[in-house]
């Protein structure tokens, strides 16, 4: 296996990890207005700052999920790489625990999207 992978997987890992929690925080702080760059971006959650506010809010626990499920990949894909290399073995096994985080992160951020959308969907029609 090429050190390479394990290095750039681990590393696109650890980066959503940071990224997802910085978002998560500021939701969380309130410190993430409506934009047109970040965040959980949809129809509804875009029609009012409310809307957006409370999206963002509802979706924070899955947010909070895919940041921790990214940290988690990263650190047994470097666990893994290290088994690896000492019993010798250079066959890709030591990538799964990347790809299989990976497939939990996007899962996970789509369910924050579904759910934000939903709550923003309920506070729009209320207004």
């Amino acid at each position: 296996m090429d050190p390479s992978a394990t290095i750039s997987l681990t590393a696109g890992l650890a980066m959503l990890a940071v990224l997802l929690q910085h978002l998560r925080c500021a939701v969380l702080d309130g410190h993430l207005g409506r934009n047109g760059a970040v965040g959980l971006r949809t129809r509804a959650t875009r029609s009012s700052d409310r809307a957006w506010t409370a999206g963002h809010l509802a979706a924070a626990p899955r947010l909070r999920a895919a940041w921790i499920s990214a940290a988690v990949g990263a650190a047994a894909t470097v666990a893994a790489a290290g088994v690896q290399a000492a019993v010798g073995d250079r066959s890709p096994w030591a990538l799964l625990p990347s790809g299989v985080a990976y497939a939990v992160v996007l899962g996970l951020v789509a369910a924050a999207g579904v759910t934000a959308d939903r709550a923003a969907r309920r506070i729009r029609d209320e207004e």
